[in-house]
């Protein structure tokens, strides 16, 4: 079961603000997690999110916080 965590930054470094579980990693499956914590901050509105190159994953921000920036990460070790 994919586990998808929420960390936010904080004086002291990155804190998990908020973790669930799907039983796929389908966007419409990540939505209903962000969509929970959509419900439970409404004024929260993230700037910028930190991800993989997941298509699901970026959908599903896209989808919950429109405007949301994204930065991908890469691992360049393995196109060597």
């Amino acid at each position: 079961m994919p586990l998808f965590m929420l960390c936010v930054p904080t004086n002291s470094g990155y804190v998990v603000a908020a973790t669930f579980l799907t039983t796929d990693e389908e966007a419409r499956s990540i939505e209903g997690g962000l969509r929970a914590i959509a419900r439970w901050c409404p004024e929260w509105q993230p700037t910028c999110v930190m991800s993989d190159f997941s298509y699901a994953q970026i959908s599903a921000f896209e989808t919950v916080f429109p405007g949301t920036l994204f930065m991908l990460l890469v691992d360049y070790s393995s196109c060597a």
